[in-house]
């Protein structure tokens, strides 16, 4: 055995990755947690695909560690589907975290409303690689972005290298942008909700390298997220004329890759940024029109050039649960 797995303590499963399984092909899912070792079994419907050989243990404290299990995952279903696994060490089942991965799972399930937006430029159609892209489509509810300048355009990227062995469509920005387009966005339970995210990989560093905002600039309106080389700022509505940020300072690099997400809920929003080991607080004063009158500012490099891909508004602020299933999609599909 590999660490303190006496029969009569059952594994303990503090956390497991990945939360969803993306692809077809060999792959694998590790479990942290306590009285962990090699006797220990995972088992996984075979919908999902099958288990191709014991857990290989390290451990990362005396009492906790890490059993990592090679699988062969099959091809998704046509509907993400929920698989439910089961993770037991001598006919003794585990305790603590439920093992249920995701099969098939990508962002259109968080977008549940009429007014939740998920921008993906895997889905861009009708442009050749390196052209300009005047208009693009969210996959949810059809809401178009433009840009109606052509020297403002993003440019089409149809297999960018994110990071090693990870190639996706990506929007090449440097001075770019979309900035023509009303963003609507509803109320939650009568309230002001709204998540932002999006992910982004500096190519060239300079001063505004990436801003993402719902609202524009009409200050009394706007969510979003503003980065530099080396600052990071989370603007939501002030209810005013004046600009309502909380910024602190960063240190963005060239081939870096964030994942920024702004959440707002109950007149106080949140910036995180995991790569950057960031949180960043805000408060803002609720307007029932927020997003629903003033252009947005989207895929947005004023200086440097960036690589952007998926990008999600959401009328809601989605919960730790969801955050983490995107950022995990976001690692199995763009590395970092």
């Amino acid at each position: 055995m590999s660490h303190n797995a006496a029969l009569g303590s059952p594994p303990h499963v503090l956390s497991v990755s990945p939360v969803n399984i993306i692809a077809a092909g060999a792959t694998t899912i590790t479990i942290n947690g306590n009285n962990l070792s090699t006797s220990c079994r995972l088992e996984i419907p075979a919908a999902l695909g099958t288990v191709t050989g014991p857990g290989v243990y390290t451990a990362a404290t005396g009492t906790q560690g890490d059993l990592v299990f090679p699988i062969t995952a099959l091809a998704p279903p046509g509907t993400p589907t929920a698989r439910a696994c089961t993770f037991s060490n001598g006919g003794m089942a585990s305790t603590g975290v439920a093992i249920e991965i995701w099969h098939g799972w990508d962002p259109s399930a968080l977008c549940t409303g009429s007014t939740d937006y998920w921008w993906n430029p895997d889905y861009i159609t009708g442009v050749v690689d390196g052209a300009s892209v005047g208009s693009f489509t969210d996959s949810a509810n059809g809401l178009v972005l433009i840009e109606g300048t052509g020297s403002n355009q993003p440019q089409y990227v149809e297999a960018h290298t994110w990071s090693t062995g990870k190639t996706a469509a990506a929007l090449s920005c440097s001075g770019d942008h979309f900035k023509d387009t009303v963003i609507p966005i509803s109320l939650t339970g009568g309230a002001v909700e709204i998540t932002v995210a999006y992910i982004v990989k500096a190519i060239t560093v300079s001063s505004w390298m990436s801003t993402v905002i719902v609202g524009g600039a009409d200050n009394a309106k706007r969510f979003g997220v503003g980065l530099t080389s080396s600052r990071a700022y989370n603007w939501a509505p002030s209810g005013g004329s004046g600009s309502n940020n909380t910024n602190t300072a960063i240190s963005w690099a060239a081939g870096d890759i964030l994942t920024p997400v702004l959440t707002g809920a109950g007149g106080s929003s949140t910036l995180t940024i995991p790569e950057l080991s960031l949180t960043l607080a805000n408060t803002y004063l609720e307007a029932s029109s927020v997003g629903s009158s003033s252009t947005s500012v989207m895929f947005e490099t004023t200086n440097g050039l960036a690589m952007y891909g998926e990008c999600l508004v959401i009328s809601r602020a989605l919960d730790a649960g969801e955050i983490t299933l995107l950022r995990d999609y976001w690692d199995d599909k763009y590395g970092s």
